[in-house]
């Protein structure tokens, strides 16, 4: 079955209006610029292969985009590297730490 970009457009809405008004859970804290955060913004924004666009939200306010920006920017490394020499590097972890680890080495 095909959807039409007008029935995922409907569907995204419906999850938007489902999903708004959950409280629950905690800005994250051991990040300071997303401690800053405040909680009440929510917004959601789709852009189409064909370049229809449509969101819902507060889409005006600036966020901290953190670790959102991992799928862009492997996106974009694709797009100019090609998947070979992408592949190459990403999905290892050098250092086998967790990506926000603070010690230079396993003693700290």
């Amino acid at each position: 079955m095909s959807l039409n970009s007008q029935q995922i457009m409907g569907a995204l809405e419906e999850l938007y209006a489902t999903v708004a008004s959950e409280k629950s859970g905690q800005v994250a804290r051991y990040i300071p610029q997303l401690a800053k955060i405040n909680p009440e913004r929510f917004a959601v924004s789709v852009c189409f292969v064909n370049g229809e666009q449509h969101s819902w939200g507060d889409t005006t306010e600036d966020f901290c985009v953190q670790s959102v920006c991992k799928p862009i920017n492997y996106a974009l490394a694709l797009e100019q590297h090609g998947e070979e020499k992408v592949h190459q590097h990403v999905g290892f972890e050098p250092s086998g730490n967790r990506f926000n680890e603070l010690s230079l080495n396993r003693e700290g």
